[in-house]
């Protein structure tokens, strides 16, 4: 990795024995593991913002059944009708 940085942390002596079990099973380093977790973290992060920001959106411009329900009218309509 060109363009890293180094860092030190503090975990707790159980979390780190679980962190070495692991990383030995998984044959990755602890930057790998470590490189990971974070990845997933800011992933789960930027879910729940798009999640939020959805139910926001509904909460602004809730949905209107009528409007609904002449969607699925059209789309009804829109299919040819097949003999089975």
């Amino acid at each position: 990795m060109t363009n890293s940085v180094r860092t030190a942390i503090s975990l707790r002596k159980e979390d780190y024995q679980h962190l070495e079990s692991v990383r030995k099973k998984l044959d990755k380093s602890r930057s790998e593991i470590f490189q990971e977790a974070i990845h997933d973290l800011f992933h789960k992060i930027e879910i729940q913002n798009l999640e939020n920001r959805y139910a926001e959106g509904y909460r602004k411009k809730p949905e209107d059944f009528t409007e609904m329900n002449a969607y699925f009218k059209a789309g009804r309509l829109s299919i040819p009708k097949e003999r089975w």
